[in-house]
């Protein structure tokens, strides 16, 4: 599993047992016929379904944790008896942190971060990222603290994907923009562009998305913002979203395309996702022709290649019959780049008469010249190392 989409799974989880302590604490409140917090309801603190088991106890046991009148001294008490007899790591952390938004819901903010887990691991992580989106601080509060708990390989980050998780997804950019958040970035531990970049992909992503209309042009704008004021990277974003903008793949480039700047589908990646090419395959098998005629709307040449060397792979025939019914239509740049994406795959297939056949169709002299001459010496390579060869075998033969 390459870094950026383990980093997403990562960044995710701690997020998950918050829904989980949610669900839990609505549920609990809902029983008791009282109304839920809207920190503790609203749809901008629901995570995404993640693969991690999570205990659900039974609701004779969810009541003796619930309390309006939980103080921190009865909190911590309750925690360290639960500890005492629980193993299982998600269930004590899945409790701790009820317990912390309790504590939050009556009004004792401060205290609850004193009864922060002081030991690395699960329990610790998931409790931050609850009392980062549950306290009723002020945000100047908030990111004072941020680095004040850094203590552990991973708090900062924690710390910070919970804080941003407060937020609506259209403030988010406002948010990273300000000054003081600025400053809280650049001091103690220090986070790349990489890492906010991947904790705003997972803050943007919402179940919610699926239900479509506002929600997705607010994901596309905000999307959009950020990634040109350089702190979301498309690549993140096309990792965050997968199928959840579409479960078609055309609707889902037409939707992040909106958001990304044109031509950075297919990015140089040193982490190897290749992200871009995944989708325009997808595309590319879900409709041939309408995909390419998407990626020619836009002038993005290098992901038209890579569609055309999809597509004859795939569908050859269908490739070349598609150019055969719409070459009329093409403007001179629009040909230039399809003649040459299948002069291009023809190449690399070594078919060497079908490639100069495309490359004769390419109507700028210079383009065209420098792949016949590319064509010529690959050839001419491959004929040299098919002497080689053979020279090779003769003389084995003849010892």
């Amino acid at each position: 599993m390459n870094k950026r989409n383990l980093g997403l799974i990562l960044g995710g989880l701690a997020v998950v047992i918050v829904g989980v302590c949610v669900c839990l604490f609505h549920d609990e409140r809902s029983s008791m016929g009282e109304a839920v917090s809207p920190s503790a309801s609203s749809s901008k603190n629901s995570p995404r379904e993640s693969s991690r088991a999570t205990a659900r106890p039974s609701k004779g046991e969810r009541s003796k944790w619930m309390d309006p009148d939980l103080t921190p001294e009865l909190a911590k008490t309750r925690i360290e008896e639960h500890f005492a007899k629980t193993p299982d790591l998600v269930e004590r952390s899945g409790l701790a942190c009820l317990l912390l938004i309790q504590l939050c819901e009556n009004g004792f903010s401060d205290e609850a971060f004193q009864l922060l887990d002081q030991n690395y691991g699960t329990v610790r992580s998931d409790e931050l990222t609850t009392l980062f989106i549950y306290a009723n601080l002020s945000n100047a509060d908030l990111l004072a603290r941020i680095n004040e708990v850094d203590t552990y390989q991973g708090d900062k980050y924690t710390a910070l994907e919970g804080y941003l998780h407060r937020f609506k997804r259209n403030e988010l950019a406002d948010i990273v923009s300000d000054p003081d958040f600025q400053e809280m970035f650049s001091r103690g531990t220090k986070l790349s562009s990489y890492s906010l970049s991947l904790i705003l992909s997972n803050a943007l992503h919402l179940p919610s998305l699926k239900q479509g209309g506002a929600n997705e042009t607010q994901f596309v704008e905000t999307s959009k913002e950020l990634i040109e004021k350089g702190f979301l990277k498309p690549a993140d974003l096309l990792a965050s979203t997968g199928d959840y903008l579409s479960d078609y793949p055309i609707e889902r480039w037409e939707l992040i395309q909106k958001a990304i700047p044109s031509g950075s589908l297919i990015i140089d990646d040193d982490e190897g996702d290749n992200l871009g090419e995944t989708l325009i395959t997808q595309m590319v098998a879900s409709d041939g022709p309408k995909a390419l005629s998407n990626l020619l709307s836009i002038a993005d040449y290098r992901s038209v290649d890579y569609a055309i060397a999809q597509w004859t792979k795939s569908d050859p025939t269908g490739a070349s019959e598609w150019y055969e019914s719409n070459a009329g239509q093409l403007t001179l740049n629009q040909n230039n780049a399809v003649s040459s994406a299948f002069a291009s795959t023809a190449l690399r297939s070594a078919e060497f008469d079908v490639a100069r056949a495309w490359a004769e169709k390419i109507q700028d002299p210079e383009s065209k010249d420098d792949l016949l001459r590319k064509i010529a010496v690959a050839e001419q390579n491959k004929l040299a190392d098919g002497a080689a060869m053979g020279k090779g075998k003769q003389d084995e033969t003849g010892k």
